[in-house]
Formats: C-alpha cells, sequence, structure tokens
C-alpha cells in the first residue's frame, strides 16, 4: 500500500472506487469531431443542433475538450455544450462573470464552482 496517510480499509474503499471510475470512464465514448457527438446522442440531437447554430453565429471557434463541443475565443474556453440521459447542458467556463438577471442560470456543482 502506498504511503498516502489513509489507513488500510480506506485505502481499499478508494481503490475499489478508482476502479470503478476508471471503468466507466473507458466505456464513455470519446468524441473527436462535433458531427460525430451529435450523432452519438440521437435524444438530444435537436437541441444540440439548435445551441450548436447559435454558437456558431458568433465569433467562437468551434472544437472539441474532453470529448465535447467546446466554444473557444483567443484560444480561450468559453462554452461547451454536453448531452445527458434526459437534458443538454451548458457550461459557461468563466460563468461567474455573467449577470443573470432573469435568474435562469444554476450552478451544477455548489461548493466547488461558481
Amino acid at each position: 500500500m502506498p504511503d498516502t496517510g489513509m489507513t488500510r480499509s480506506n485505502f481499499f474503499a478508494f481503490s475499489k472506487f478508482s476502479n470503478f471510475v476508471n471503468l466507466e470512464i473507458k466505456k464513455m465514448k470519446r468524441y473527436t469531431t462535433v458531427d460525430d457527438y451529435i450523432l452519438g446522442h440521437p435524444e438530444q440531437q435537436a437541441e444540440l443542433e439548435l445551441l450548436r447554430s447559435i454558437l456558431l453565429d458568433t465569433e467562437l471557434s468551434e472544437t472539441v475538450k474532453w470529448g465535447a463541443p467546446a466554444y473557444t475565443f483567443n484560444k480561450k474556453n468559453v462554452v461547451g455544450l454536453a448531452a445527458f440521459k434526459s437534458y443538454v447542458g451548458i457550461w459557461f467556463h468563466q460563468g461567474v462573470f455573467l449577470s443573470d438577471e432573469a435568474k435562469v442560470l444554476m450552478n451544477a456543482q455548489d461548493g466547488k464552482t461558481k
């Protein structure tokens, strides 16, 4: 067991969790193009295509990062798209700086991100 300061039981619980996470990551498809990403999510295809068309009407550059569509400005991350089982998410890399007078934005990781 590595010298991490963990107890033996904590280490094995962590190892089992890590193995599970690694297995799940291996199952996830890694897309290399936005077209493939959209085709790989037929349940959300219409929503992804609509959001993509809106983003492509801006000065943002389209790319794929972390296996999902991402849009950049001057090579800096601005916004990304993600398809889940029952919804499509849009994330803003620097969302903390957005004003949200209509209160429509939500933080998907309260306590971790702003």
